[in-house]
Parts: structure tokens; C-alpha cells; sequence
């Protein structure tokens, strides 16, 4: 494998993640953290991996469950436009537990 070759790929894996991130557990955030969507920030309506890392790593928001300064961003898209939603790892985690 070539260098371009495993960009490529490592680029249609962040791509596809983003996608998982946006349909999957984001859309059932909202409920789960019983956010409303109106009172959270837009998000772009075009956006990237590299829009979340940006986000992420070089702006400071609140954790959506616990006002601790978030670590994760997720875009969660909705009728009413895209929103951030916005966690510290720890409340991530919590999210991402399974319920028994």
C-alpha cells in the first residue's frame, strides 16, 4: 500500500465515522440527555471531520449534561438545521454506555 492509498483510506473512515456519529448515536442524544435542540448551537450545514476536530480541540463550550468544558462534539442534523452537541469524555462515555 502506498502512502496516498492509506490517506485515502484513513480519510473515507473519518468520513463514514462522522456519518455513524450523525445518524446514530447523536440522533438519539437529544432524547437520552433530554437536550432541546432549539437552545443549541447551529452547526455548518456542510461539515468534516476536521470541523468537528476544530470544535473539539480549539474551542471552549459546555458539556450538554454536566457544564464541564466538552471534549467531543457531535452534529446532530435536524429539520430545523444542524446542531452541536457538545459532551466531556466523561458524560460521553456515560452516553455510550448500554442500558440494562
Amino acid at each position: 500500500m502506498t502512502e496516498d492509498s492509506i490517506e485515502q483510506m484513513a480519510e473515507w473512515y473519518r468520513r463514514q465515522r462522522v456519518k455513524e456519529l450523525t445518524t446514530g448515536p447523536a440522533a438519539g442524544m437529544l432524547l437520552l440527555l433530554q437536550g432541546n435542540p432549539t437552545l443549541l448551537d447551529p452547526a455548518p450545514a456542510e461539515f468534516g471531520p476536521e470541523d468537528i476536530d476544530h470544535r473539539r480541540l480549539h474551542e471552549d463550550h459546555p458539556c450538554l449534561r454536566c457544564g464541564k468544558r466538552a471534549q467531543v462534539a457531535y452534529v446532530n442534523c435536524l429539520e430545523l438545521g444542524n446542531r452541536w452537541l457538545d459532551l466531556c469524555a466523561a458524560c460521553d462515555l456515560w452516553m455510550r454506555r448500554p442500558l440494562s
